[in-house]
């Protein structure tokens, strides 16, 4: 497999919410599939990531890009998901939240955020799509997680 297409991404931060930041260090070859190798600097730990499994990681967005994304996607959206069960509704926010696509978590906040009946699931799960996306307003700010909360938890609390 070709990875030279692959190399203008080493050094680039990128968010996941199996490992949280990480840099890409390099890209490895395992059973004919590329992966990135994301160093995490908090842990020091290295997780290998398909290159072909775009919604497990995302790209730290612009300034500019995450508001207009928060704005369009979580603001001023309308999302009217019904599910057959809460097992049904369960499973779905479960398999969403593999997606760390900004648009895609925003839609989950939203819609969990107006869901009445969270059980402690769902509530884990609405909480780190909130802290996720904390996450990526700290990095491009360069500020502390706790300062970017303090700029995301009004947004929320006016959906």
């Amino acid at each position: 497999m070709d990875q030279t297409e692959h190399h203008e991404k080493i050094g680039k931060t990128v968010i996941s919410a199996s490992f949280g930041e990480g840099i890409i260090s390099e890209i490895t070859e395992m059973n004919d599939e590329l992966f990135f190798i994301v160093l995490n600097q908090t842990n020091n730990m290295r997780h290998y990531v398909p290159i072909s499994d775009s919604k497990a990681y995302r790209y730290i967005s612009s300034e500019k890009q995450f508001f207009q994304t928060i704005d369009e996607h979580l603001s001023n959206a309308n999302y009217d998901l019904e599910f057959e069960s809460k097992k049904d509704r369960i499973n779905y926010y479960k398999e969403q939240a593999k997606d760390q696509r900004l648009e895609i978590i925003c839609k989950n906040i939203k819609s969990l955020h107006e869901t009445d009946d969270k059980g402690s699931l769902e509530e884990q799960i609405y909480q780190r799509l909130i802290e996720n996306l904390c996450l990526e307003l700290s990095l491009i700010k360069e500020i502390s997680v706790e300062d970017a909360k303090k700029e995301v938890s009004p947004i929320i609390e006016s959906l």
